[in-house]
């Protein structure tokens, strides 16, 4: 075999760690070669490989061991597949760490400690996650008191009833090149919109608030494949937004009038209307200035989407109404006084029993590998004793 550093060695190398992994040729774009060649060995993978719509548990494992940012996003694209439902994530998360002790992908205990980190910081950003649900438009939808709703597209297009028109020279989006749009959805709100916004800034009252952000698929435009950028900061706090792409939507959610639900919270009488394109994340926010201030980051070459935003307050029943794992999703954010603390308790939950994990596989690879080991892997130093005392004062 070559020198591994050569291309020649590289490419057994990979051949080899494709086959045991059962990855293919599919993943050579991750750029998992080197690293992989040198930290894994044969292994089988328990449990289910593949979850719909992401990557697969596998590939997940692989970004894990190397690290690298085509690894963390195979990684991330893993858990993303749990919808944000905080149970969902906890147990992938766990079941990758645990396989990195009974598959054996590395002998090097660091490299091991190393990629149950990162589980654990990816499960992290995934449980504070903003995820994309796929919205239908209810024909009687109206705003309701206490909410307000901005509608964005041309000037010569009218508003949505209740709603304030927002055009692309409005002075309350920030400098970008922002661009109208008309598309033929069929509703009002979502028929118009904005390309190209970096940065929304309006009034509003204090208190705690949720922000319904609206948008429309762009099925055949690359650029507005992640219509709401990679994150949104609200008023300094900032919210990852998980598997933006269309085909990744969350179905189930209903843009409705609220108190309109026929036998209580759990079930609506909603009449579709529109093309069924509408897109939308929920983002609870505390208001303490009287001013919403949003900003999008983007990747190179994409650009956002804005159709609508609709404010409300957060201890009220919202505008959506959602079913199967939207519904799940939504009522995390909380409708009484406690509005968003189930979320926070359940991903404090959640982060424990990962954390837990991690640590069984540290305790475990500390009674394998001994003290010492122990210590390197760790990084504690060498205790430093003064070359004239055999004890230290304290």
């Amino acid at each position: 075999m070559g020198n591994p550093m050569t291309g020649r060695g590289r490419s057994a190398n990979w051949r080899m760690v494709c086959a045991a992994f059962g990855l293919g040729s599919s993943v050579f774009a991750l750029g998992m070669a080197d690293a992989l060649a040198q930290t894994a060995a044969p292994s089988r993978v328990s449990g289910p490989s593949r979850a719909t719509g992401t990557g697969t548990k596998t590939e997940a494992l692989a970004g894990a061991l190397v690290g690298s940012q085509a690894g963390i996003n195979a990684l991330t694209a893993f858990l993303d597949g749990a919808n944000g439902i905080p149970e969902r994530v906890t147990e992938r998360a766990v079941q990758l760490i645990n396989d990195l002790q009974r598959g054996d992908l590395s002998s090097d205990p660091a490299v091991v400690a190393a990629a149950a980190d990162r589980i654990s910081e990816a499960a992290a950003r995934t449980l504070k996650s903003a995820y994309v649900f796929k919205v239908q438009m209810d024909k009687d939808f109206n705003l309701g008191p206490g909410r307000t709703g901005y509608d964005f597209g041309p000037p010569d297009t009218p508003p949505q009833a209740g709603f304030t028109k927002i055009t692309a020279r409005d002075p309350r989006l920030g400098p970008g090149d922002n661009e109208a749009m008309r598309r033929p959805t069929g509703d009002q709100l979502n028929s118009d919109g904005v390309r190209g916004v970096r940065s929304f800034r309006v009034q509003a009252p204090n208190g705690l608030i949720r922000i319904v952000l609206l948008t429309d698929n762009f099925s055949n435009d690359d650029s507005s494949g992640r219509p709401f950028g990679e994150e949104v900061t609200v008023n300094g706090s900032t919210v990852r937004v998980g598997r933006t792409e269309p085909d990744a939507w969350i179905p189930g959610l209903s843009l409705t009038s609220p108190g309109d639900y026929v036998g209580g919270n759990d079930q609506k009488a909603v009449q579709p209307f529109g093309n069924n394109t509408t897109g939308a994340i929920v983002i609870n926010a505390n208001v303490v200035n009287g001013v919403i201030q949003l900003d999008f980051r983007l990747q190179p070459g994409k650009t956002t989407y804005l159709t609508g935003m609709i404010v409300e307050p957060a201890t009220t029943q919202s505008v959506l109404f959602g079913q199967g794992d939207a519904k799940r999703a939504l009522d995390l954010y909380g409708r009484g006084r406690g509005a968003g603390a189930n979320l926070a308790a359940k991903v404090l939950e959640a982060e424990s029993q990962i954390q837990a994990a991690a640590n069984n596989l540290l305790s475990s690879i500390a009674t394998a590998a001994g003290p010492g080991a122990l210590a390197n892997l760790l990084n504690v130093p060498d205790p430093v004793v003064p070359p004239d005392e055999t004890i230290s004062s304290n």
